[in-house]
């Protein structure tokens, strides 16, 4: 329970979460000890941001050189070593290329006398194709004794990973472990040292999970239900990525070029609205909100083959207020303060009939 209240996951825990947290412990203590177990949470968290291309080095002169000014020595000596090695390097492309074709003209004409003596020896050029079919039969025989090596077996799957430079996963034996996909108890044991264990009976090293990062006042909140941050006040709150590492150090990924939406800042705050279900923007944590009572009409009980049941009267609510819908907020009263329009410009009422 103390762990998990440093962890911040306390809140995310029920109360039989923690009893199997301390079954856990107590088996991991009654079989390898409490040596390995951590009694506090890593308090230095890695910041990943990204990484940055290197940039080109600029070289800025000292001195501004004016039309017909001559540079210094250093420069030309410089310039001129460039030029010879330049020079150098066409010199020894070129030889090469020279060498190339006479080593394919002296080839050209081995072939054409080797035709020649072919042509006049018949006896000899009969040999030449026996030899060479000699040679083709130990080849076969060589690529079938071959055949069984180079194969990709289990047996040998480790190894040619090794090869190739993937890491291999070594098999490791758990005494103790606790099969669970709940991310607040897997963040509280990983930090612990203690072993959790997925449903296709893997290991799990990493643990990922969300916590929210104020853009105001850069703080960490892990309770991922508020709107507003707890420390400044502001609705500034964003979602950002964490990862718990294998020694129980918490990681968190930052977006490299993350912009901040100012959508919603270029029209003032609509006039606010009174009555029983009002509609207005939720700027402040502890600010009250509507009761979101239902109406006497809607609690009565509607007998639609009742005689006295008025036809015009609807039996549906106008104002839902009972669905489980409404009491989670998903269907929520309070709409976002940006719009396409001006909410405080007046507005043309249609299909509305003139008093008479």
């Amino acid at each position: 329970t103390s762990f998990s209240k440093k962890t911040g996951d306390y809140r995310s825990l029920s109360a039989v979460d923690l009893k199997v947290l301390a079954l856990v412990y107590d088996l991991e203590k009654q079989f390898k000890g409490t040596e390995h177990i951590r009694k506090e949470p890593s308090k230095k968290p890695e910041w990943t941001v990204g990484h940055k291309t290197e940039s080109c080095g600029v070289t800025l002169a000292t001195k501004r050189y004016e039309d017909g000014e001559a540079l210094p020595s250093d420069q030309i000596g410089e310039k001129k070593e460039t030029d010879s090695d330049d020079e150098d390097e066409v010199y020894f492309d070129a030889a090469d290329t020279l060498n190339d074709a006479l080593g394919s003209i002296e080839l050209a004409e081995e072939v054409q006398d080797r035709g020649q003596e072919d042509v006049e020896n018949p006896d000899n050029r009969q040999k030449d194709i026996q030899h060479s079919e000699e040679e083709d039969e130990e080849t076969e025989d060589e690529d079938d004794s071959d055949d069984d090596e180079g194969w990709i077996t289990p047996a040998n799957i480790a190894e040619v990973k090794r090869s190739m430079g993937v890491e291999v996963a070594e098999v490791s034996h758990v005494s103790v472990g606790c099969l669970t996909t709940d991310f607040a108890m897997q963040n509280v044991l990983i930090q612990m040292g203690l072993h959790v264990l997925s449903i296709d009976g893997l290991l799990i090293k990493r643990a990922k999970s969300y916590v929210l990062r104020c853009f105001g006042c850069l703080r960490i909140t892990k309770d991922t239900s508020r709107q507003f941050c707890p420390h400044c006040g502001n609705k500034t709150l964003k979602r950002l990525s964490t990862t718990i590492e294998e020694d129980g150090s918490v990681r968190y990924w930052l977006a490299k070029n993350y912009t901040i939406r100012t959508r919603g800042t270029k029209f003032s705050l609509p006039k606010p609205q009174g009555g029983k279900h009002a509609i207005n923007p939720l700027l402040c944590a502890d600010q009250p909100r509507p009761d979101q009572r239902p109406s006497k009409k809607s609690l009565q009980k509607v007998d639609i083959l009742s005689a006295d049941i008025i036809a015009d009267m609807s039996p549906f609510s106008v104002n839902d207020v009972n669905s489980r819908a409404a009491q989670l907020g998903i269907r929520s009263c309070h709409p976002p303060q940006w719009s396409k329009r001006n909410p405080n410009e007046c507005r043309k009422k249609v299909n509305k009939r003139k008093g008479k």
